[in-house]
C-alpha cells in the first residue's frame, strides 16, 4: 500500500513538472508571436494580436468548424506578420 501511495506522489510530481513546463512554452510562444489568446472565447479561437512592426493591435475571432488547421494557422501567421 506504500509503495502504490508513492508512485502516486511520484506520478503527481511529474505532472506537474509537465504542467510548469508547458506554461512556461505557451507564455514564451505568446511573447514571441504577440498574441493574446481570448480564453472566454470558447466557440472559436479569438483574441488579439500586437503587430509590432506597425504599433498597432489587431482583433481576431476564427470560426475552427469553417477553417482548416492550415487555413487557422495561415490567419494567424498573416495577422502576425501584419
Amino acid at each position: 500500500h506504500l509503495r502504490r501511495l508513492k508512485k502516486i506522489d511520484e506520478v503527481e510530481e511529474e505532472k506537474k513538472a509537465e504542467v510548469s513546463k508547458l506554461q512556461q512554452h505557451i507564455s514564451l510562444m505568446a511573447s514571441l508571436s504577440g498574441i493574446k489568446w481570448d480564453y472566454d472565447c470558447v466557440e472559436s479561437i479569438a483574441g488579439e494580436v500586437e503587430v509590432r512592426s506597425k504599433g498597432k493591435h489587431v482583433r481576431f475571432e476564427i470560426d475552427p468548424d469553417e477553417h482548416s488547421s492550415y487555413e487557422i494557422a495561415n490567419t494567424l501567421w498573416g495577422l502576425i506578420s501584419g
